[in-house]
């Protein structure tokens, strides 16, 4: 070029400037490899991975409407954490205090729960109180995706955990095939009756499309309430009511979808009429008893049946 060093000061400047360039370029060009190859291996293995599923699905003679739906869940959970960074993938989660994983695990989980009158009020009541809802977010919750089409449960299976909707839409039937006319969205629940006592499902939990439920754990939910006799007690009223609640109801009406506002409302420990007024506002057309429903109580759940005239560990469960 015509514009050319003339001394030694401007010789060294344009020797560093070519250096510095020199590394600069091979190092960004370097990491643009890297990651491209990264990007290649990541592509090659999920492909090596679909196709060594096709093939084993192939070799079982497995029919093809159920391959279909085998590939098309997980490819749906493939895209769906393909740009998400899970827990696992942090290592320096691990390094959190109990009290910062607690808060943690409650910003990410709470958002679910707190429409539910109970868990709502424990939520918004004393510090004590809010920890024991920290705890169940951290230790109790587990979760449970299901792919289009996919039965959560089916009836007369022992009911293992009460579930929150986090996203998608579920539909249930009762086990003569009548369809509740609602479909279960985010936040809202069902198979609330595990916590408090025995129970079997009294029909089938149905996906409707690709979603996510979060599982409480009834043994870790007593756990946790066991270590503070406040939220105990709290629990123990609440959970004595519903189970009140569910003896006095007909048993042909008892369904995975138990709900009742006024029941709901009177239960809560204190009485809180303003947080009882709005859960009533919001869910009182998503839950309920059907009058009339026609499930099958002996077939359906055998010795089950009189499992919710008394309460496990004599004390709503907690």
């Amino acid at each position: 070029m015509d514009i050319y060093a003339t001394n030694t000061a401007e010789r060294a400047f344009s020797v560093l400037i070519l250096f510095w360039a020199l590394v600069a370029l091979s190092s960004i060009i370097g990491s643009v490899s890297a990651a491209m190859t990264a990007l290649r291996n990541m592509s090659a293995d999920e492909n090596k991975n679909f196709w060594m599923l096709r093939r084993y699905l192939k070799q079982m003679h497995i029919e093809r409407s159920l391959t279909d739906r085998i590939l098309k869940y997980l490819e749906f959970q493939q895209i769906k954490t393909h740009n998400k960074v899970t827990p696992g993938q942090v290592k320096l989660l691990a390094s959190l205090s109990p009290i910062f994983q607690d808060e943690l695990a409650h910003a990410l989980m709470a958002p679910f729960l707190v429409d539910h009158p109970f868990f709502g009020y424990v939520g918004q009541a004393d510090a004590i109180t809010k920890t024991a809802l920290y705890r169940i977010c951290r230790v109790a919750l587990v979760p449970s995706p299901c792919a289009q089409a996919e039965v959560l449960f089916n009836p007369g299976d022992e009911g293992l955990l009460m579930y929150f909707v986090k996203n998608g839409k579920f539909e249930y039937a009762l086990s003569d095939g009548k369809s509740i006319d609602v479909h279960l969205g985010p936040k809202l629940w069902f198979s609330e009756a595990c916590l408090w006592t025995e129970w079997r499902h009294r029909g089938w939990m149905v996906a409707l499309e690709p979603s996510d439920a979060i599982g409480l754990s009834p043994a870790k939910f007593s756990d946790v309430f066991h270590f503070h006799p406040r939220p105990w007690y709290m629990a123990k009223h609440y959970g004595t009511e519903f189970v009140k609640y569910m003896n006095e109801t007909p048993m042909s009406t008892l369904t995975d979808v138990m709900f009742n506002a006024q029941a709901c409302k009177e239960s809560l420990p204190i009485g809180d009429q303003a947080n009882g007024e709005k859960f009533i506002d919001l869910r009182i057309a998503n839950l309920w008893v059907p009058e009339g429903a026609s499930a099958p109580v002996q077939d359906a759940l055998g010795t089950g049946s009189a499992a919710v005239t008394s309460l496990v560990k004599g004390g709503a469960g907690v």
